[in-house]
């Protein structure tokens, strides 16, 4: 009893969201419209319960009118189970769970249901009229035509790109998970504000070259979303091991990074602990900020890759280390010293000041298989939780802040019809299960039924999400004209992951061919925990 009551005195309370200073006025509008849009769409009844929650956004900017909007929005933060995931590998109907519910990975799962919706608008609008577009603002248009040749048949297909005027910018209300809130390789500074920007600039500050003098340590590590519940077995303990063998040289083998767990940050784990299968949110932005937002089939339709130009960070940001996090760390010698070029990291700056370093034979030959895009990262001071409160435990740091529900939110601009959606603020928001990765019924949500609560139980009606794997390649399936045979055969309840690799590969072209080479050449992706085909 005193040991407890020595507990309790040795516990604080304080702001769920510490006092920080913003980058720029810029990153503070970003926030601010994110979490305004968050309490205007998300239901009332979650937002009370759960005041602990973590929020992600893509905004649009317009350069000409100065416009910011919301297009895409997630929230969540939880994700499926290792024996979910192993069984839904094995499924004849893979694809139709989320996997992943966190905010940035609804977020960018959002924004590519989108811009399909947008590519899907306008081939079904022989004169689409810019006034008239049903989602909003104009983010992408046409820009030139490639010719697909399938089954003897030549067909001339639109490419899109981004709207001159618009930039993308990502929010996130807390630092992504992993490798951003790894903060023992670095000194941390404060945020300084920067007055001399206005309302509509950003900062155009370049990334230095990261050394790498921890990489033992676990400074450029991939890591995996922890599942604590998950006991391993002996077969899976086997087939870590050979995996460990294949891909780490025995010295690597021998590293702290690859043979403890006790520097992972809360709530993650390493990629041979057996404790995870699903990569941190630090990882995906990493890939994603290599390879592009859209994703492998959405890729074909558009002439370049998307990418945000600045990522916003409410809670627990240090820059230096998101910046490490989320780009940096995929670039320089030890990054890629497996590739047979000689290369040479090179900046090159944007007309809009952000930089994309790519990497280079020693003639200066750009290898565009390897190009990371480094967004402006920026602090804010507009908190998600302004007035919330939590109790620290001495006991398990860096868990004071509790996410109980797993409850997950995605919100896309333009509004749809189907049993999950709830039409809102002129887009579709759609409630999913974190823990058992199906949709909601929309009624039930919009009543706020307290049954929602408790989720992670099999439900008798599931729904397939909107934002689901099988949803956004039945878009891709609508859009592109030569895929009806497939489209039968992905419809007859043949969804494996097989059959999708398969669809990436003859239709993601050189965007597959990019994420090959990374996956075969690069020091720190090539540790990727893919997905094997059972």
């Amino acid at each position: 009893m005193q040991g407890k009551e020595q507990g309790d005195q040795r516990r604080a309370v304080r702001h769920a969201e510490k006092r920080r200073t913003s980058t720029c006025a810029f990153a503070d509008r970003i926030a601010q419209l994110s979490v305004d849009h968050y309490h205007m769409v998300v239901p009332e009844s979650f937002r009370h319960e759960q005041k602990q929650t973590c929020v992600a956004t893509i905004v649009a900017h317009h350069g000409l009118t100065k416009e910011l909007r919301v297009i895409a929005m997630g929230v969540g933060t939880k994700f499926l189970s290792n024996s979910l995931l192993a069984g839904e590998s094995a499924s004849s109907q893979y694809g139709d769970r989320v996997r992943d519910c966190h905010a940035e990975v609804l977020a960018r799962r959002a924004l590519r249901r989108y811009l399909s919706l947008q590519i899907l608008n306008d081939r079904k609008v022989k004169k689409p009229d810019a006034q008239k577009d049903p989602f909003g603002m104009v983010i992408l248009e046409k820009s030139q035509f490639t010719e697909d040749a399938d089954n003897n048949t030549t067909t001339k297909l639109p490419l899109y790109k981004l709207n001159p005027h618009i930039t993308l910018h990502c929010y996130t209300s807390s630092a992504p998970c992993g490798n951003a809130v790894l903060k023992r390789f670095v000194t941390c500074r404060k945020e300084v504000f920067r007055d001399d920007l206005g309302p509509d600039e950003w900062p155009t500050c370049h990334h230095e070259a990261i050394p790498g003098h921890a990489i033992s340590q676990g400074e450029f590590s991939l890591l995996l979303k922890e599942d604590k519940g998950h006991v391993i077995s002996s077969e899976e303990q086997i087939a870590l091991e050979k995996r460990k063998m294949e891909l780490l040289s025995p010295k690597q083998q021998s590293w702290p990074s690859n043979c403890e767990t006790n520097w992972c940050p809360a709530g993650t784990t390493t990629l041979f602990s057996g404790k995870g299968s699903l990569h941190t949110c630090s990882d995906k932005l990493l890939r994603w900020n290599i390879l592009g937002w859209q994703g492998s089939l959405l890729s074909s339709f558009l002439e370049k890759s998307i990418v945000p130009e600045t990522l916003t960070v409410g809670r627990k940001l240090s820059a230096i280390t998101c910046r490490r996090a989320v780009c940096c760390r995929a670039v320089g010698s030890y990054a890629l010293k497996r590739s047979k070029c000689d290369h040479r990291a090179k900046q090159i700056r944007n007309d809009n000041g952000s930089n994309i370093s790519s990497v280079c034979n020693n003639d200066g030959t750009i290898i565009d298989k390897i190009t990371v895009k480094h967004p402006v990262i920026m602090g804010t001071s507009v908190y998600l939780d302004e007035e919330g409160v939590v109790e620290t435990d001495p006991d398990n740091p860096g868990q004071d802040v509790r996410f109980h529900s797993s409850l997950s939110f995605a919100w896309w601009l333009g509004t749809e019809e189907l049993p999950t959606i709830t039409s809102i603020t002129n887009g579709s928001l759609e409630c999913i299960d974190g823990a058992t990765g199906w949709a909601l019924d929309a009624t039930a949500v919009d009543k706020g039924q307290s049954g929602y609560t408790d989720c992670g139980q099999e439900v008798e009606n599931k729904f397939v999400s909107s934002v689901s794997t099988t949803a956004l390649v039945n878009i891709f399936l609508s859009i592109h004209p030569n895929t009806t045979p497939l489209k039968e055969e992905y419809d007859d309840s043949e969804r494996t992951l097989g059959k999708l690799r398969e669809m990436k590969l003859r239709y993601g072209g050189d965007y597959e061919r990019r994420k090959a080479a990374y996956f075969a050449e690069h020091e720190v992706l090539r540790t990727w925990n893919r997905r094997h085909l059972l």
